[in-house]
């Protein structure tokens, strides 16, 4: 993967295919669903 493909992803520059998010979920020990959740509760 190249390095600027992470960075375009978090700023919506690019449509992400579902196997893409499948295989960044991967390497993060993740479900997709995991990956997709967004907690705004602040961590202290």
């Amino acid at each position: 993967m190249n390095r600027a493909y992470p960075n375009k992803i978090e700023k919506a520059k690019i449509d992400v295919r579902y196997t893409t998010l499948v295989r960044i979920a991967h390497v993060f020990g993740m479900t997709v669903g995991e990956l997709l959740t967004f907690d705004n509760a602040p961590s202290d």
